[in-house]
């Protein structure tokens, strides 16, 4: 039995298995087996892993991101995608695939980890070393800053943290006091009532966000605009002086012009019930005493007015703020199962306009916390800014869409089906 030369059976050097011929071998069956997958439409075979469900369109298509050895660039994800600057005093601009990885099977690419964001945040720095949020961050639980908001100085505006409690205000130029409308037994039309937070506070539509507090919906019922004590129904809108002037004097004209002469009195020829005519003065000196006493008392209750504004008061706005945190996500509509006091706490207590009653980040760390609700960056915040999206009326057909390539031509003509 010849002896056998494992020696060089080891190194590849022997007459049949040599390191050429090997290398030859495996490319020739790795090559076959890749066409052989290709041609029979069977890609899916070659790829690393599923793809996520948005991204399934390209799923028999890989070069519509890929480009052959490289990498995904950022240029084929902005051929669907905007991608705006996460912050313009940011050092470093991270590559999409930084943070959103691909053939991760059936996930969303939008809820990155947290250490995405923890890389830069931990240790953050900016080009003009000014910083607007927290530099230690490593979560929600652990270094992450007071919320803020924005309050108006004589100089701009300036974030204010919910702990700066003294220079923390609400400077809506409104007059509202919680205490006195959460009373027991408030006074209503209908006679006594108890004023909850949903009668005057309810989620818009979205679900998202509360919806203003409007006179129309919120306050009329219990504060009409009523100015004539023997018609109680006769009310002046809620509305810019100049109209409430106008109404006025078309209500106080109709209002002298309606009264009856006595009878004795001589009638106007050929209408024997004619209304005698207004006089002018009448009407004027109506209108100043019914507007002395709606700015003075009925509107001065809830507005800041500026009475040396001629010819008419000026109202000053309201400028409640709509949205508070503008750099965080908190959807009201999913947290319906806790009373509105367990987070904006000391509501019933707050007797002054300037009082913020936005609940601070020790509340929501109550429930947002690793062993129990979420508490991931994404949960509450957006890497790019959203108000920079694309608008409707895209780049694509559905064909080339399918393709992953932009229309060559104008995208309003006609396309046939390739």
């Amino acid at each position: 039995m010849p002896r056998k030369d494992y020696l060089s059976l080891y190194q590849l050097s022997s007459r049949f298995f040599t390191k050429g011929r090997l290398s030859l071998y495996l490319t020739v069956l790795i090559l076959g087996t890749v066409v052989t997958l290709w041609s029979g439409g069977k890609v899916s075979y070659l790829m690393p892993g599923g793809l996520s469900s948005p991204h399934r369109l390209f799923e028999t298509n890989c070069m519509s991101c890929h480009t052959v050895w490289q990498r995904v660039s950022d240029k084929s994800c902005l051929k669907c995608h905007d991608r705006p600057v996460h912050d313009k005093n940011q050092l470093v601009t991270p590559i999409c695939t930084t943070c959103h990885s691909e053939h991760e099977g059936d996930i969303s690419l939008a809820s990155v980890n947290d250490q995405s964001c923890i890389q830069c945040h931990t240790n953050l720095q900016t080009k003009d070393r000014t910083l607007h949020f927290g530099n230690k961050i490593q979560s929600f639980n652990n270094g992450h800053p007071e919320f803020k908001i924005s309050v108006r100085k004589t100089q701009g505006t300036r974030r204010v943290g919910l702990d700066e409690t003294a220079h923390l205000a609400d400077l809506a130029r409104m007059k509202f006091n919680h205490y006195l409308h959460l009373k027991a037994d408030l006074r209503g039309p209908n006679g006594p009532v108890q004023l909850l937070c949903k009668n005057c506070h309810r989620a818009a539509v979205d679900g998202v966000r509360m919806a203003p507090v409007t006179y129309q919906m919120d306050c009329k019922t219990c504060h009409d605009l009523s100015f004539d004590p023997n018609a109680a129904n006769r009310l002046v809108p809620h509305a810019p002086p100049e109209e409430v002037r106008a109404y006025l004097m078309m209500a106080i004209t109709d209002h002298y012009a309606g009264r009856r002469e006595p009878e004795h009195a001589r009638r106007l020829p050929g209408n024997p019930s004619s209304p005698r005519p207004a006089l002018p003065s009448q009407v004027s000196q109506g209108i100043i005493e019914t507007e002395r006493l709606l700015y003075n008392v009925t509107c001065n209750k809830c507005h800041t007015l500026d009475k040396n504004h001629v010819p008419f008061p000026k109202v000053e706005k309201t400028a409640i703020p709509i949205v508070w945190f503008p750099h965080a996500r908190f959807k009201h509509e999913t947290h319906h199962q806790l009373k509105c006091v367990s987070c904006h706490q000391n509501v019933s207590k707050s007797r002054a306009t300037t009082d913020v009653l936005l609940p601070g980040i020790q509340v929501c760390q109550n429930c947002h916390r690793p062993d129990r609700a979420r508490a991931d960056c994404v949960t509450c915040h957006l890497y790019h800014e959203p108000s920079e999206k694309r608008t409707g009326d895209g780049l694509f057909t559905i064909p080339h869409l399918l393709k992953g390539e932009r229309e060559k031509t104008s995208f309003r003509t006609t396309e046939t089906q390739p």
